[in-house]
């Protein structure tokens, strides 16, 4: 019998139309992911994760061509999720093994910003701080968790220190 017709026996009430409706899915499915994705526990896992979609929502939904066209089209889309997140993940991987790039600083400038940030934080010690921490990844909230503060009040310094700071560097005083 075929898919549709066991969609609508299924759609109807008949629960051995509905069992036999996902085991043919099923089947069917695990042999068109495979085909694509070589890792058979990774193509399971998407067919169940299509599986899961399409018993949630296919007796609520008007096909406009046929239940089946529909069904593989929501196995051709997990596919391709799965393939745009294998490749996100590679790349992120990849950065994170990748050493980051040398920084060949002048030594004069080195000199020169050691002193503006000297100088900053005589100012306003808070102004340096916040620099120090920003230049060492921690984000605004992470910041203002560090300082008591909020995360509005972070942006606002750190926009002020980097404008002294940027002063300092092309005119040598704050």
């Amino acid at each position: 019998m075929s898919i549709d017709k066991l969609h609508a026996r299924a759609i109807g009430g008949d629960k051995i139309s509905e069992k036999k409706l996902f085991s043919q899915l099923t089947d069917s499915f695990m042999i068109f992911a495979q085909q694509r994705i070589w890792d058979e526990a990774e193509a399971g896992e998407i067919v169940q994760d299509t599986l899961l979609t399409i018993s949630e929502k296919y007796r609520s939904i008007q096909f406009e061509t046929s239940f089946s066209a529909w069904a593989y089209k929501v196995l051709e889309n997990k596919i391709m999720s799965y393939f745009r997140t294998k490749k996100s993940r590679a790349e992120k991987l990849r950065q994170w093994q990748s050493p980051p790039p040398a920084v060949n600083v002048e030594p004069e400038f080195r000199i020169k910003l050691l002193d503006c940030l000297k100088k900053l934080g005589s100012v306003n010690n808070r102004y340096a701080r916040i620099i120090n921490l920003s230049y060492q990844g921690y984000s605004g909230e992470e910041i203002a968790q560090k300082m008591e503060t909020n995360k509005n009040n972070v942006y606002n310094i750190l926009a002020r220190a980097r404008t002294r700071l940027k002063k300092c560097l092309d005119e040598g005083n704050i």
